[in-house]
């Protein structure tokens, strides 16, 4: 059934028009808080005409109020995934997932590069070439990376080779 979803659902929302959705993630569904929660809550405190949807694992997973849930791999996650203008993550999106023209991907990504991650991980651990390779895929796909100082932003930045925007405008989760 998921695979019938992202081979022919997927595909097909990315067909279709755009909508003003803002698809927040937050390690891959199983939790609604971190920097997307709190930049979730902050959209939500506006007055934007933008839908907030919280992509979880399942209902028990609580999103901050004025978003609502969709089930991670669902029919209309995969036509979200297709057709929200913004999305807003602090881990990866499946590895399927090929941002379109029009969509905005912002990745906040989670805690403080104070160890070795990504890329400036030693060869041999268990973080092999292929998760290697879709770390590579996903981040040409980011407009923006969020980092909270210049530490953060060299770190994150050589962690993950790259060198698009970053946004160094603190830490969400911790700036409430």
């Amino acid at each position: 059934m998921r695979r019938r979803l992202r081979d022919e659902v997927y595909p097909e929302a990315r067909t279709q028009p755009l909508l003003d959705v803002v698809l927040f993630e937050t390690f891959a569904g199983k939790a609604a808080g971190d920097n997307p929660g709190a930049l979730c809550k902050e959209l939500a405190s506006r007055d934007e005409d933008l839908e907030l949807v919280f992509s979880v694992m399942d209902y028990s997973v609580e999103v901050p109020e004025g978003a609502r849930p969709v089930i991670r791999f669902s029919r209309e996650y995969f036509e979200l995934l297709g057709r929200a203008r913004y999305l807003l993550v602090n881990a990866s999106l499946p590895y399927f997932f090929r941002k379109r023209e029009g969509q905005l991907y912002f990745q906040t990504w989670h805690g403080s590069p104070l160890k070795r991650i990504a890329h400036d991980r030693p060869h041999l651990d268990f973080f092999n070439w292929h998760h290697r390779r879709q770390l590579l895929i996903a981040r040409d796909g980011w407009d923006y990376l969020l980092s909270q100082s210049e530490f953060c932003s060299r770190s994150l930045s050589s962690a993950f080779r790259y060198d698009g925007p970053l946004m160094e405008l603190g830490y969400p989760r911790n700036d409430q």
